[in-house]
Parts: structure tokens; C-alpha cells; sequence
């Protein structure tokens, strides 16, 4: 499926979520932290799943509407629920949940 990456995240309230710095995160933003960050799950990966996390960070951000599978999508949401809060899990996973309405 297609999906729109530089949709920004909103909260329970329709308010924009934002990083420390005030900027607001967008799907790319989420799907590209939660890829990228290092956790100490992440350490325990091989270099095959190591390269996997990077090269799906290379598809979403060399495009605005890249194509991803759902099994690709899955990845994201576990990816962002290992280092988000709990606002940015919410609001990314119910905008990655409407996706597929």
C-alpha cells in the first residue's frame, strides 16, 4: 500500500504532537527514529535484521509516498513502540491502524 509519510502525528485532542525541540513529528519522522535508534533489543540483532531497519529507513525517506507492505507497517509500529512515549505510540499507531480503513 501506498502511505503518505509526511503526515503529521495528532494526539486524542486533534493537537499536533511535537519533539523536545517544538518541531512536529510526522510518520517519517516516527518511522525513521524508531528504525534507526539504537535499544537494547536493536544491540541483539543480527547485521542482516541491522540492515533490513536501514534499508526500510532509506525507502521512506527517498519518497513522500513510498510503498510498504503491511508486513513492512507491523515492523514500524513495534519499531516506534520500543522507543516512543506513549503519546507519539498512540498517535502513530492509530494513524498506521486507519490506514488500512
Amino acid at each position: 500500500m501506498k502511505i503518505d509519510v509526511t503526515q503529521v502525528l495528532k494526539n486524542f485532542n486533534d493537537i499536533v504532537v511535537q519533539d523536545e525541540k517544538g518541531k512536529e513529528i510526522t510518520l517519517r519522522a516516527a518511522f525513521t527514529n524508531g528504525l534507526l535508534t539504537t535499544t537494547p533489543k536493536s544491540r541483539k540483532e543480527t547485521g542482516e535484521q541491522k540492515y533490513e531497519r536501514y534499508r526500510l529507513a532509506t525507502l521512506i525517506n527517498t519518497t513522500d509516498i513510498p510503498e510498504i507492505t503491511p508486513e513492512e507497517l507491523q515492523k514500524f509500529r513495534t519499531y516506534i513502540g520500543d522507543v516512543y512515549s506513549p503519546i507519539v505510540v498512540g498517535a502513530a499507531w492509530n494513524l498506521i491502524d486507519s490506514l488500512g480503513k
